[in-house]
């Protein structure tokens, strides 16, 4: 997906956010964390745990953005922030921690998708497959990233 050095920008430091850090941080991106909130979620831990990550707080810098590779914007992040919208406008790549596992996993995926009911659902089709005898694991929206 990306290549070397590439500039890899993750917006909304919560869970997700930390998530997508943590598993990019074994490549040999540049990684540039960013949050409208003045205290984000996961601020000290990442502050602690990822000293290579370049954090930024506040309005959202559009002449840094822009020259990122990716945004990984995480699922509580809304796309149509002003500078977002202009920036994703502009051609930067555009993923997410979904994605990125997508991108990844060699095993089968079931996503469920939809405005009311998806971890019942979820939780439903786990119970078929594990009555099925599958192995099974259950992330995203659920509690654990995806990427954990």
């Amino acid at each position: 997906m990306l290549g070397e050095q590439a500039r890899v920008a993750v917006i909304g430091l919560g869970v997700s956010g930390l998530s997508s850090l943590r598993y990019l941080a074994a490549s040999e991106h540049q990684l540039f964390a960013f949050d409208h909130l003045a205290s984000p979620r996961c601020l000290a831990e990442i502050q602690s745990t990822l000293p290579q990550v370049n954090i930024f707080l506040g309005d959202y810098p559009e002449d840094l953005l822009i020259t990122m590779d990716c945004l990984v914007i995480s699922p509580g992040v809304d796309r149509r922030h002003p500078v977002l919208a202009r920036v994703i406008a502009a051609g930067v790549l555009v993923s997410s921690d979904v994605d990125l596992f997508c991108r990844v996993s060699a095993a089968p995926i079931v996503a469920v998708t939809g405005s009311n009911g998806k971890t019942t659902v979820t939780h439903l089709l786990a119970e078929v497959f594990q009555a099925a005898g599958k192995t099974v694991h259950i992330g995203g929206n659920v509690g654990v990233p995806v990427l954990d």
